[in-house]
């Protein structure tokens, strides 16, 4: 699918896209950590406005204790409630209950005799003397222990913040004072103000939630569910609106004086600031994000122009090679340490083995064509000193003819010589000059023979520097056809660059493949020539050993002539001898014209032997042509 666009727009738009995404998952991790940073805040800001209501429930709860410390530590009061004196206790306290109230929100003011008896409610005068056991376990709790006790606990006007503290007289117990206020709507509103956060205290009972008091509204922002599970000692974290406001709630339960669940404290926390404070992140990451994929994409383009400019000057080069000058002298930049430099400088060793191969190819055509000039030159004279030899050859046939019919000559003589005793001296004479004659013919013919077998091993010679030739080029095609391959080699290496030159190579090697058969058919022709020339030069060695023979006959004839001339008698004996010799003459005389036949055959075959070495060295000069022409197409 990739292999339908280019290089360099797939990498700027992989490189853009994986840095896209990096961006973009950054991003979102930047904008989710941001926004775990938030709520990690609000937790905090949440749970520091818990602590801070905590705090101020210990810091009340405190002042509660402190002030039924005074009223218990006091002698006169002491004294007065060991007397049991609720008058002068009344006529004391009341006034200062009422600075209280006003001005410190205490909203209880009691006395209580062991074990949990009412004895005395400043805030109520008139409701007394009720057991309280089952109601206020602080007051059961301050009597048993005789130490104070300060915190929450519930009662029949709700859940205050209490402060309680016995009372001795002379060393003996004689009950505690109470000082409490209200956990209530004041308590909200005060912490609302003072902090600028919501509030809801929440009672459980059972499975039902029930607002105690809450600065929030007649909604709550937290499910009832929440409210439970948040009594179950779980913290609830949560985000909500109110008219259209965004908050934060944070639900915690809060314990009595012992230290068990007694209610659950709502706070609901204004966060218009983190969620604008989130909004600034996210814009602010998305527009570093798209700035980031722009810087990207730009890069990714130039990053890609600067790896597809070196791949597009290689394929033209490539292209220039295979379809067009074939220049090979060009040579791609190398400056770098990258692998496009690596791209180039192997780009640039291959052209300059081909370069090189190229060279010696033209070079070995060079000298094809030289061995083929020097080849047909000698297939010439091959050719001229065949004829010469065919020539030589018929005149000794001739010659040999001639031989043959003197010799029935003498054959008659010799018979007339001795049918005819008479003219035995006159048939010598003549035998005589005739044996003379027939000396001098085959002297004649003995020399015609050398020349002959002299050309022969010229024409021998000749066909050796013909074969010695033809090994030079069975060397060179041998060579051309190596480089061929070696070229095709390279060419299969470089791949779809390489394949036009891959067809110059495959038309080398059968260049020279035609070349190497045309040299064996050569060879074997040259040999056959070698053979020849190797036989006829035998049978004229042969013959002029024979010339030689009958050359010493005829001298022998002469003298039998001349001893015929003296004794008619010898003549006769001799005439038997003179036959015998002129049959023998006459066989020979057949065997060398039967010779100079053969030889005669063997020079026309010859003949034609160079006519097809002509033939096969023009095609060879043919085949240096077209590949110098092919080689010529690059420049080197």
């Amino acid at each position: 699918m990739f292999r339908n666009f280019n290089i360099g727009l797939r990498i700027a738009v992989g490189f853009g896209a994986v840095v896209t995404v990096i961006i973009v998952v950054m991003a979102l991790f930047y904008i989710m950590n941001s926004n775990a940073l938030i709520r990690q805040a609000e937790q905090r800001e949440l749970e520091n406005l818990f602590n801070a209501a905590r705090s101020q429930i210990e810091t009340r709860a405190q002042f509660a204790e402190g002030m039924s410390a005074i009223v218990a530590l006091h002698p006169d009061t002491a004294e007065t409630f060991a007397n049991r004196d609720r008058s002068e206790l009344i006529s004391v306290y009341a006034p200062m209950f009422d600075v209280l109230k006003q001005n410190y929100g205490v909203a209880q003011f009691q006395f209580h005799t062991p074990p949990a008896t009412s004895f005395l409610r400043v805030h109520n005068l008139e409701k007394y003397d009720d057991d309280l056991t089952n109601l206020r376990p602080t007051i059961v709790a301050v009597n048993r222990t005789r130490e104070p006790v300060r915190g929450l606990d519930g009662g029949v006007a709700g859940i205050g913040i209490r402060g309680l503290t016995p009372i001795f007289h002379r060393g003996q117990h004689r009950g505690s004072v109470e000082f409490g206020l209200n956990l209530g709507q004041a308590f909200v509103d005060s912490f609302t103000e003072d902090y600028g956060a919501k509030m809801a205290i929440h009672s459980v009972q059972g499975n039902r939630t029930n607002v105690l008091a809450t600065s929030i509204g007649s909604d709550s922002l937290v499910a009832d569910e929440n409210i439970l599970q948040a009594w179950r000692g779980e913290r609830q974290l949560g985000r909500n609106e109110l008219n259209g406001t965004p908050y934060a709630t944070y639900s915690r339960v809060i314990e009595d004086f012992s230290g068990s669940p007694i209610a659950v404290v709502e706070i609901a926390m204004s966060r218009e600031y983190y969620a604008a404070s989130a909004a600034s992140t996210r814009n602010f990451v998305i527009v570093l994000a798209i700035i980031g994929i722009a810087i990207a994409l730009f890069v990714a383009s130039v990053l890609a122009k600067s790896i597809v400019a070196p791949l597009r000057m290689t394929v033209q080069n490539l292209n220039d090679i295979a379809e067009g000058e074939g220049d090979l002298t060009q040579r791609l930049n190398t400056d770098g340490a990258d692998e496009l430099s690596d791209l180039a400088e192997s780009y640039n060793r291959f052209v300059s083995k081909i370069q090189e191969l190229v060279k010696e190819v033209t070079d070995a055509t060079l000298q094809m064509a030289s061995a083929t000039d020097q080849l047909n030159h000698i297939a010439g004279e091959t050719k001229n000193g065949v004829r010469e030899q065919r020539d030589e050859l018929n005149q000794t046939a001739t010659a040999v003819n001639e031989m043959a019919a003197s010799i029935q000559e003498i054959a008659r003589n010799t018979t007339s010589a001795a049918n005819n005793a008479e003219q035995t001296q006159e048939a010598a004479t003549m035998g005589k000059d005739t044996v003379a004659s027939c000396v001098d013919k085959i002297n004649q013919l003995a020399s015609e023979v050398e020349q002959a077998a002299q050309g022969m091993t010229t024409l021998e010679k000749s066909s050796e520097e013909i074969a010695s030739v033809l090994e030079v080029i069975r060397n060179i095609a041998d060579q051309t056809n190596l480089l061929a391959l070696n070229a095709a080699i390279e060419s299969a290496r470089a791949g779809e660059a390489g394949r036009g030159f891959a067809v110059v190579a495959d038309e080398v090697r059968t260049l020279a493949q035609r070349t190497q058969s045309s040299t064996v058919e050569i060879e074997q022709i040259v040999e056959s020539i070698l053979s020849g020339t190797k036989g006829v030069s035998d049978v004229m060695r042969r013959n002029q050993e024979k010339s030689k023979e009958a050359v010493d006959e005829g001298d022998n004839t002469i003298v039998a002539l001349e001893q015929i001339m003296a004794s008619v008698a010898s003549i006769r004996d001799m005439n038997t001898q003179v036959a015998t010799a002129v049959e023998e003459q006459s066989s020979v005389a057949e065997d060398i014209n039967s010779s100079v036949t053969r030889i005669n055959d063997i020079a026309e075959r010859s003949d034609n032997s160079v006519q097809q070495t002509v033939v096969a060295s023009n095609q060879l000069a043919e085949t240096a042509s077209t590949l110098r022409n092919l080689v010529g197409r690059f420049k080197v």
